[in-house]
């Protein structure tokens, strides 16, 4: 599983509907990819560093411990259960070189994006050679500002 370093993960402000959780970076650059206010030369290099990932990096067979997401409830009804998050390996330089670089790109365009760290990952539901994807344990620090999975307020 994971060894001694700490996993690494890119997060925006914005937060995921489905999970509460603050978005990945993937998530960042695909929506400013999107976006037509920002400048074509930006969109462009986005689309091609999005392209390297989608070839060079597997795309996790899970994001849950059930198998499609859903779980019933003991009351009966269906409910979503806990999304995974994806962290990347420290010893994945090839990878990470590559997301700094696009962190960097995110962030002169004005994007914020922040980087948070961990040796706790939670419950690991997939791992390969260059990321770790695990539902994230109460005390996880997953991109909000205290640590944890609070959900935002409605």
């Amino acid at each position: 599983m994971v060894d001694d370093g700490e996993l690494i993960r890119y997060v925006g402000l914005q937060r995921d509907p489905d999970s509460g959780l603050a978005i990945g970076v993937f998530q960042v650059a695909s929506r400013a990819k999107r976006d037509e206010h920002m400048p074509a030369d930006l969109r462009a290099q986005l689309g091609a560093a999005l392209r390297w990932f989608g070839e060079h990096l597997a795309v996790p067979r899970r994001f849950s411990h059930h198998r499609d997401g859903w779980r019933r409830a003991a009351g009966g009804a269906w409910v979503r259960t806990p999304l995974a998050i994806s962290w990347f390996k420290p010893d994945a330089t090839v990878h990470l070189a590559r997301i700094v670089a696009v962190v960097g790109q995110l962030r002169a365009a004005g994007i914020a994006v922040r980087e948070i760290r961990t040796r706790r990952p939670g419950y690991v539901t997939y791992e390969d050679r260059h990321q770790v994807v695990a539902v994230p344990f109460s005390d996880t620090r997953v991109g909000d500002d205290g640590g944890g999975m609070e959900r935002p307020e409605s």
